[in-house]
């Protein structure tokens, strides 16, 4: 599942950077609304943005974690520009 999949315009690349937030577990595992799941199944704890590049929305090169980590959810990610820097 992608939560709040948006595109922008890489200047620097020539590409569109393509980002979204996802659910991620291990293997073999699901989802479940118990909070005190030993195995740390609750969707919260599993949320990571993740991004990929394209220049025609037809190819894509493969997703990579753009922030969050196992324990620790993110969801809404906004990239934003830095003055100076491309």
């Amino acid at each position: 599942m992608a939560f709040g999949p948006e595109a922008i315009w890489d200047q620097s690349i020539g590409a569109y950077v393509v980002y979204w937030t996802s659910s991620m577990y291990p293997p073999g595992t699901y989802y479940t609304s118990d909070r005190d799941d030993p195995n740390g199944r609750h969707p919260l704890t599993r949320n990571q943005t993740l991004y990929t590049t394209t220049r025609d929305f037809v190819t894509f090169t493969p997703a990579k974690v753009m922030s969050g980590r196992p324990g620790h959810g993110t969801l809404d990610a906004r990239p934003a520009a830095h003055p100076g820097r491309p």
